[in-house]
């Protein structure tokens, strides 16, 4: 009879046998697919099968691949692009983050997204200032995506981070900028909301540049502030047209009921800025200031403005009408403005009447 070890160790001796060779044949497979795909990578015509290569490559994990990677991340098909951004995310190499922080600027929306998500993956101050300084330069769809990577601690971050580049910068532009550039920053830095900005854009009211200062008022009524409400109403008497609407629009804004007694007076003399001041007076919610000036202007006001302070005042409750029916027996555009006025109030619900006849005039 066999000596139950011995045949008990030559089962086990073939077994081995039997093992390695499997092992050796999946290596060998395996090694085959990695030279297909790096093959598929490197000469493929159709980008899908470039970019399929690329994700399979990133599974095996194999570090000689990662060059593969930083070349496809060019490619000019986005979706190649996109699978290469993936693959650089996932290799864990920090000398990826360079160029998924390129990534962050391509065309494509999901190609910027996972750029992002790649470099969240890294914990490092290189793949968070990439995060930071692009977030206030990407559109809705990437900020969105670098929301998501930075998280909500991250997003606050990123938020303060933005807003302190974008003061810096306007404050720079304001200060040492070509007269557009000075324009646009002023107006920049008033929707800022901060206090520092209506202490800088107040004395640029009286700037001899008359572009700069409805700027400098157009960006103290974004700002919120009411302590620019006086300024502003002086602004409201100066000469030049973009000036005084520049003012009106920002009083609108503002809301400040102070300034209703100002914007009748400047919408009923017409002229240059009296539409804005119309529009400025219908911008102050429910004061009830407001709507008794809307009539007033409807009243009085000149043809250019009655039918809109009318709208306007409809809007909250119509006008009395009798003191409009009075201007169609007068001369001049007085009718012309009734009618106007008048329009407005009857295309609303509830449209006061007389008992006067409509065919009058």
């Amino acid at each position: 009879m066999p000596d139950p070890c011995a045949v008990f160790g030559c089962f086990r001796l073939r077994c081995v046998k039997l093992l390695l060779w499997v092992l050796v044949l999946a290596l060998g497979g395996c090694q085959r697919e990695h030279v297909r795909l790096v093959k598929e990578v490197e000469s493929a015509r159709r980008a899908e099968l470039r970019a399929r290569a690329l994700s399979r490559l990133s599974e095996l994990g194999h570090e000689e691949d990662f060059h593969l990677f930083l070349k496809a991340a060019h490619d000019p098909s986005v979706v190649v692009r996109r699978a290469a951004a993936a693959a650089l995310g996932k290799s864990g190499d920090a000398k990826a983050i360079d160029t998924l922080g390129e990534l962050l600027s391509d065309i494509d929306d999901e190609v910027r997204a996972e750029a992002a998500t790649g470099l969240a993956r890294f914990s490092t101050e290189k793949a968070r200032a990439y995060l930071m300084s692009s977030y206030g330069r990407q559109d809705a769809s990437a900020r969105a995506a670098i929301a998501r990577a930075l998280g909500p601690a991250g997003m606050a971050e990123a938020v303060r981070h933005e807003a302190k580049v974008l003061w810096e910068r306007n404050v720079k532009a304001l200060e040492s900028g070509g007269p557009a550039e000075r324009v646009g920053a002023a107006e920049e830095l008033g929707r800022s909301g901060r206090g520092e900005a209506v202490e800088r854009l107040l004395p640029l009211l009286g700037d001899d540049s008359v572009l700069l200062a409805a700027g400098a008022a157009r960006g103290l009524g974004s700002a919120g502030d009411r302590r620019a409400v006086a300024s502003l109403l002086g602004v409201l008497k100066e000469n030049f047209p973009v000036l005084r609407e520049a003012a009106a629009d920002a009083l609108g804004t503002l809301g400040d009921p102070a300034a209703v007694p100002s914007l009748q007076k400047m919408a009923v003399e017409g002229g240059p800025g009296a539409i804005a001041a119309v529009r400025a007076l219908g911008q102050l919610g429910g004061a009830k200031e407001a709507r008794a000036a809307l009539c007033k202007v409807a009243s009085e006001g000149g043809l250019d403005v009655a039918g809109l302070a009318a709208r306007l005042a409809r809007e909250r409750d119509n006008c009395p009408a009798d003191p409009i029916l009075a201007r169609l027996a007068r001369g001049g555009a007085e009718p012309l403005a009734a009618l106007a006025a008048l329009e407005a109030l009857s295309t609303g619900a509830g449209a006061e009447k007389t008992g006067k006849g409509d065919d009058s005039g």
